[in-house]
């Protein structure tokens, strides 16, 4: 996938490279030609890999990736959904975190490996508290002026990012269907701290 992402006949502004596109298995030759072009790097994260997963599951069963997909659902489903209660596929649920995992931490280290690269999280950047000077750094890092940025302006775009997921609890544990199910899968490995 990295050889098929760089653009040589136009200059290239940006483009978004998702873990899974191979970077695990490409990493050195990846990092060298990042290094090698200039390229500087947002890392755009989400810590806990089992609201990573909820996400995901709800958005695959009800085809919203935004909130703006919203208007799209039948009044009763849109109830469903924003209710947000989830049954988890055990099998496929260890099997996907796993996965995630390994991804995450080829990312990590590509990061710390980089010329250029700024770490964010997803909840710095959706959280009303932290848009703001999340923002001012991700322009600050790209050098461009945060002169005329205000947060208030930008708040659709938290929105979008955020709102399509939102239900009334935060916890992860509390979305799921067969919860007990999932705590007895979690214990002992690393993702158990993720439940709280």
């Amino acid at each position: 996938p990295w050889s098929q992402s760089k653009c040589t006949t136009a200059q290239t502004l940006g483009f978004k490279w998702f873990p899974s596109q191979g970077l695990y298995l490409n990493r050195e030759r990846a990092l060298k030609e990042i290094n090698d072009l200039g390229i500087s790097i947002i890392l755009l994260s989400r810590r806990n890999l089992l609201t990573r997963f909820y996400s995901r599951q709800k958005a695959v069963k009800f085809n919203v990736w935004h909130s703006t997909d919203l208007k799209n659902l039948s009044k009763p489903t849109r109830e469903e959904y924003m209710e947000g209660k989830l049954s988890i596929d055990i099998r496929t649920f260890i099997q996907t975190l796993v996965r995630w995992k390994k991804e995450s931490e080829a990312m990590q280290v590509l990061c710390q490996q980089a010329t250029r690269c700024l770490q964010i999280t997803y909840t710095q950047l959706t959280s009303q508290s932290t848009h703001g000077d999340t923002m001012r750094r991700i322009f600050k890092f790209l050098n461009i002026s945060a002169e005329n940025f205000h947060p208030d302006a930008s708040i659709g775009v938290r929105r979008r990012l955020s709102g399509g997921n939102q239900t009334s609890s935060s916890r992860f544990i509390d979305k799921v269907e067969n919860s007990e199910e999932v705590r007895f899968a979690l214990q002992g490995t690393v993702f158990e701290e993720m439940l709280e």
